[in-house]
């Protein structure tokens, strides 16, 4: 019991509630080696639908209440950080906190996993389910490409939560929760599941941009991808890669679809395919990787290898050839 109140104040020193404009989320501190475990980056993790491209302009601030000193609010003046990383895909915004700040607050910052959580293996979150802190237990249901599938109870408030092992390091972020039709026989049922993105690929993703932050400076990692010009797509057109919702696809899907307006505009600037390919082989453009169904840059060889065997030579030359633009068209 002594042990698990220890533990329990130590956690309390890594979860914040996260206010802006009075849109609340749950964050948490982390510790990310990069560019090296001796360097590594400190900062705020949450979830990027709160903390967006445009609460994050240098002259923005935002508040902060920590778990463990929750009658004092915190100030995180944007002007004042230093790398700050947002992606709409992952849904992920990560802020690297001033010294000033870390000196003064003496957050303690979460680690994360060094392998991806598996099936079925138990799982905790710390979070603010309706601006209550609390935290609760369950199991990582299924592993879906970005993302787990969860059993945690989560309500409004929770997203951002980090998703921790039996090590107490971070496995994943909680994004949100969603409800489909599955189809057992002759029986429909409406599925509740719980989202969270693969800290593996948001470390990924972060040192892409970090990496790269001296070709296209700081601010890219903190912008939506650009929008393509028409010599850009024009280049894109020649090489086979062609933008896969025209507009008028786009405003039948607003009409029949559960995808809201922001997310089908996104996808218009950002889903392309591949004219010349037998099979339907997408791409989709984010700010710090070209993607279909894995980083065309990836982390692992296992992945590379993956991709290689499930295509023909052409395809293989437009990938290549993707891989060697770097952010260019990003």
């Amino acid at each position: 019991m002594i042990q698990f109140k220890k533990l329990f104040k130590e956690i309390n020193r890594s979860i914040c509630l996260i206010n802006v404009d009075n849109s609340y989320c749950t964050g948490f501190f982390i510790e990310i080696p990069i560019p090296s475990k001796r360097n590594p980056l400190l900062g705020l993790m949450t979830f990027n639908c709160v903390l967006n491209e445009k609460r994050l302009k240098s002259d923005k601030s935002f508040t902060i209440v920590m778990a463990c000193k929750e009658d004092e609010k915190i100030e995180i003046k944007m002007k004042n950080q230093g790398f700050v990383f947002i992606s709409d895909l992952i849904e992920i915004t990560f802020i690297e906190l001033s010294h000033e700040i870390i000196e003064k607050h003496k957050p303690s910052f979460l680690r994360p996993s060094k392998k991806n959580a598996s099936n079925n293996e138990s799982i905790l979150i710390f979070q603010y389910p309706n601006l209550e802190y609390s935290f609760a237990h369950g199991t990582i249901q299924s592993s879906h490409g970005f993302n787990y599938y969860h059993d945690v109870m989560t309500s409004n408030g929770s997203s951002g939560s980090p998703l921790l092992n039996e090590n107490l390091e971070v496995v994943g972020v909680h994004k949100s929760r969603s409800t489909y039709l599955s189809r057992l026989g002759n029986e429909k049922e409406n599925m509740d599941v719980k989202i969270a993105v693969k800290i593996s690929e948001i470390i990924y993703a972060i040192k892409v941009l970090y990496n790269n932050r001296n070709l296209e400076g700081l601010k890219r990692a903190k912008k939506s991808p650009k929008k393509l010009s028409e010599i850009q797509l024009k280049e894109l057109s020649d090489h086979g890669i062609e933008l896969k919702l025209k507009s008028k696809e786009i405003e039948t899907l607003n009409n029949e679809s559960g995808y809201n307006n922001k997310q089908l505009k996104m996808l218009g600037q950002t889903l392309f395919y591949c004219t010349f390919s037998q099979k339907e082989l997408l791409f989709y453009r984010t700010n710090y990787a070209w993607l279909n169904w894995t980083p065309l840059i990836s982390n692992s060889e296992k992945l590379d290898q993956n991709i290689i065997s499930q295509i023909n030579g052409r395809e293989y030359a437009l990938i290549t050839w993707l891989k060697l633009t770097e952010l260019m068209y990003l």
